[in-house]
């Protein structure tokens, strides 16, 4: 069974990125985060959950990364010499 997350401050928007073709069985209940909360409701998600390759996942973990925090309070500027400026703006 496959899973997605979306994230988002209002319904609409959720329901929006959803696709049309779901049923509300196949994605179960919405939690609608509050405007300005995005951050700390995803701050200890794992970094798995991004949109990265599986090998930059595992490159971050021997960097010491965990967490979608941990990434979030580091520079971009280093990262991105890295691991390229696309890679860097994912996060």
């Amino acid at each position: 069974m496959a899973c997605s997350v979306t994230i988002a401050t209002t319904r609409e928007y959720c329901c929006s990125r959803i696709r049309p073709t779901c049923s509300r069985r196949e994605f179960g209940s919405l939690l609608i985060v509050p405007r300005g909360e995005i951050v700390r409701a995803v701050e200890k998600l794992r970094l798995s959950l991004l949109r990265l390759s599986p090998k930059i996942v595992d490159d971050l973990r021997v960097l010491r990364f965990q967490t979608i925090a941990e990434l979030a309070n580091t520079p971009r500027a280093p990262l991105a010499l890295r691991f390229g400026p696309e890679q860097a703006r994912k996060y």
